[in-house]
């Protein structure tokens, strides 16, 4: 086997365990405690170069 088709299966395996965490996170999301973007980034600043 190719180094390429190596990495060609390793892409296709991370998007099957990717999809399947999706999945399990969308299923177990409760509403009433998620924080909305602001919330979760809006305090970050980012530094002026």
């Amino acid at each position: 086997m190719l180094l390429s088709n190596r990495f060609v299966n390793w892409d296709a395996e991370e998007d099957r365990v990717l999809a399947c965490l999706a999945k399990i996170r969308e299923q177990t999301l409760n509403q009433e405690k998620a924080l909305t973007h602001d919330q979760a980034w809006g305090s970050l600043k980012r530094s002026k170069l």
